[in-house]
């Protein structure tokens, strides 16, 4: 409940107030989503060597600057030695639904020639996987840290028919 004499005022609160209530998450959804964050940032961290290895290196702050000039915040950003411009964008989903592809998209077109992929330990849908297709999104399905391990290597070597 929102009390003021201002009657403009209560009835803005009151708008703000219910538009937060209906774009709620459960909190096992957002619990859920950053375990699994958790678990990506500390297996490419512990793959340190392995990707340095491999010509690659972890950015410190996981943003990439787009044509726009805008900086776009992802988990996990691997920058190639060789070539600083060549960067793998890793960001994780809890879905891989159209919703969260299109929500990518942005991000996606603005920070070109790079790479951005989706990882979600969710089923991936032949309409998911195409409409990624079409936009240039990577969507990889991992089970647990050693697939995504094994995952992120293939990355970074070049192969790009992961799923």
């Amino acid at each position: 409940m929102i009390w003021s004499n201002i009657k403009d005022y209560a009835e803005v609160m009151t708008n703000i107030l219910e538009k937060m209530w209906q774009e709620t998450r459960e909190v096992t959804d957002v619990l859920r989503n950053l375990r699994f964050v958790r678990a990506l940032i500390n297996t490419v961290s512990a793959m340190k060597s392995e990707l340095e290895r491999a010509g690659w290196v972890i950015q410190d702050i996981p943003t990439i600057k787009g044509a726009s000039g805008l900086s776009h915040k992802f988990n996990v950003v691997l920058q190639r030695v060789s070539d600083p411009s060549a960067k793998i964008a890793l960001e994780w989903c809890v879905d891989a639904s159209s919703q969260t592809i299109l929500s990518s998209l942005a991000k996606s077109l603005d920070v070109r020639p790079s790479r951005v992929y989706l990882l979600t330990s969710s089923d991936i849908t032949e309409q998911a996987s195409h409409l990624a297709s079409i936009y240039g999104i990577g969507l990889i399905r991992v089970t647990d840290p050693a697939d995504m391990r094994a995952k992120i290597l293939s990355l970074v070597s070049g192969n790009n028919s992961i799923r």
